[in-house]
């Protein structure tokens, strides 16, 4: 005579939750994010001004605060697109001649373009994350973004990734130069910080751009902010 185990609610109850397909943990929330191209428009028109720039160990800081445009003191068309081509690596020749101006009104326009965002007028002391907000617009990327950062709330701040460079062909005494540049410190402010003369600092930059084979200071900040360097 065929015998049956007997009935356990307690062995149906284990069955039946083995048989339940797994669930899987929900995916983390996506960062709140920004079209690039919105907040470069703003940025340039003067509605958002910058705040702050801080620089963490892994991520470059952003803070534009909100403030009521005014028109005149906006970047005119002109100047963008001469800002514009510069960024892009174009030379200031090679931009007077394609715009059909003066190579001295070149460096004159982005002289004003980067006063009209509140920056200092040198593009060799065009902050990384200012770049980086560019090329990203250029692109029509995204933004990371978090809103409410200030005492008031108001501020937003856009998160850009450090570039993963890899630095290993520099000296290491080149490799802090290198980050002094990307935050926008002068040559006169590096070697006064690395405690060497003008001429030392001179020889350490010019090897730095042979080594990255990048042109200038200029070149190297738009060249992080589009790409990340590849190993020498």
């Amino acid at each position: 005579m065929e015998q049956h185990a007997e009935y356990s609610p307690v062995l149906f109850e284990e069955t039946a939750a083995r048989a339940q397909p797994l669930r899987l943990a929900p995916p983390p929330p996506r960062p709140p994010s920004l079209p690039a191209r919105a907040v470069w428009a703003d940025v340039c028109a003067g509605s958002l001004r910058v705040a702050a720039i801080r620089y963490e160990p892994r991520e470059a800081l952003l803070v534009l605060r909100p403030h009521i445009a005014d028109p005149g003191a906006a970047v005119t068309e002109r100047r963008l697109r001469v800002l514009s081509l510069v960024l892009d690596g174009v030379s200031e020749c090679a931009v007077a001649i394609e715009l059909q101006i003066a190579a001295s009104t070149v460096s004159q326009e982005v002289k004003q373009a980067l006063l009209c965002l509140q920056l200092e007028p040198r593009l060799s002391a065009l902050p990384l994350p200012i770049a980086q907000l560019y090329h990203a617009a250029a692109v029509d990327g995204s933004l990371e973004v978090r809103a409410g950062s200030g005492t008031d709330g108001a501020s937003l701040t856009v998160v850009f990734p450090r570039p993963e460079v890899d630095l290993a062909c520099l000296a290491p005494a080149e490799h802090r130069i290198c980050e002094l540049i990307l935050i926008g410190k002068t040559h006169a402010q590096i070697a006064a910080l690395r405690g060497r003369s003008a001429r030392t600092i001179a020889n350490q930059l010019a090897s730095i751009f042979s080594k990255l084979h990048v042109s200038g200071r200029l070149e190297l900040v738009c060249l992080l902010a589009g790409r990340p360097i590849r190993p020498c």
